[in-house]
């Protein structure tokens, strides 16, 4: 449970930071988890083709009564601050947490379930309570259990039209669904702030606060795609990568006494944000760096060489490490690892920090 006064809360939405799976259509959308995430949350939940499974799945409450009407205009960004109001706000942000992870296998260290089992096992929506500070976790009406959230002031609206916003509320909702599971190691007061920490990281059985880290990490490392995609500008794309940083550096890192996380660089990263690395301007035609061959049947091997040693790896389209290999003697033989028919790229990294990356087509 955390409680927070008014100028903290505006931190907590801020830098607690912060999906492939679902494939379905409609008139003039086709979508597979979120591809962009900056075009996503322009649009109103209500017009999703999923909203009603959504709705099933979480409700929103406004001080215990069941919410059923969400008035939005699109875009979002051109609403009136008062218009977007927090019951549309946590709509919008059960509506990214389905598509981030519902299909997806994402495993998480402290349970043996993935991500949306975990979450979903037990929280059925929020309670947003007039005058509460900060939230809480949990209050049960009928019979399902609801995050307390406070409401929001229009600074924070504003935020939560965009991802920093949206994310700070995911983060903030897997924090306090940790608080569900039985002997999660609770918060601590340790850091100077009052049962404002954890005690110490652990990954395999984090605090709210570590589950918040965990997810933050996940983002930036592409381990978990929220939507950044290679056709965003450069200025929206290095903005994801500084939040994500940010979050993580100069606010996560500060809520625990033992085992404080080291600082990260973006350098430290293989693939920032788990950006599609299928951009045609990151293709690099040397001549040296041979696939053969190229295109493949099922069935083949594959051959590698290049003329010094290399690491390899292998992407799909969605930018998913599928394996990674050392050369031995500056070759690589590969199977097709039953790959799907479809575009896949290599990427070749030699030891002189040479990167290069081709296309690899499956007939």
């Amino acid at each position: 449970m955390i409680f927070v006064n008014n100028k903290i809360i505006t931190v907590r939405k801020i830098n607690f930071l912060i999906f492939y799976s679902i494939i379905f259509f409609s008139p003039n959308k086709c979508y597979s988890q979120i591809n962009d995430i900056v075009e996503f949350l322009e649009e109103c939940p209500m017009n999703d083709p999923m909203i009603d499974e959504i709705l099933e799945l979480f409700s929103i409450r406004v001080n215990d009564e069941l919410i059923s009407e969400f008035p939005c205009n699109e875009p979002i960004s051109s609403m009136d601050t008062l218009e977007y109001d927090d019951p549309l706000i946590y709509l919008q942000t059960f509506r990214t947490i389905y598509y981030m992870a519902k299909e997806t296998n994402i495993d998480i260290p402290w349970s043996n379930k993935n991500l949306w089992e975990w979450f979903t096992e037990d929280i059925r929506g929020v309670n947003i309570l007039d005058g509460l500070i900060g939230g809480s976790c949990c209050n049960r009406i009928d019979g399902n259990l609801h995050v307390s959230v406070g409401d929001s002031d229009g600074y924070n609206r504003d935020i939560d039209k965009v991802w920093r916003g949206i994310s700070g509320n995911i983060a903030f909702l897997m924090h306090e669904a940790r608080h569900t599971d039985n002997f999660e190691p609770g918060h601590s007061s340790c850091c100077g702030i009052e049962f404002g920490c954890d005690t110490k990281y652990d990954e395999s059985n984090p605090g709210g606060y570590g589950v918040s880290y965990w997810i933050t990490k996940a983002w930036l490392t592409g381990e978990i795609k929220f939507g950044a995609n290679v056709d965003h500008s450069q200025e929206i794309l290095d903005d994801f990568k500084r939040w994500l940083l940010a979050s993580l550096n100069l606010s996560g890192r500060f809520r625990y006494c033992e085992n404080i996380p080291d600082i990260l660089e973006i350098e430290d990263i293989d693939n920032p944000l788990g950006l599609i690395i299928t951009n045609t301007n990151n293709l690099n035609d040397v001549e040296d760096f041979k696939i053969s061959p190229n295109p493949i049947s099922k069935g083949q091997h594959i051959t590698i060489h290049y003329h010094s040693d290399f690491d390899l790896k292998v992407y799909d389209l969605a930018g998913n490490l599928l394996t990674t290999e050392k050369s031995n003697n500056k070759i690589i033989y590969l199977q097709d690892y039953d790959l799907k028919t479809g575009v896949y790229f290599i990427r070749m990294q030699d030891n002189f920090d040479n990167t290069h990356i081709k296309k690899l087509i499956v007939n």
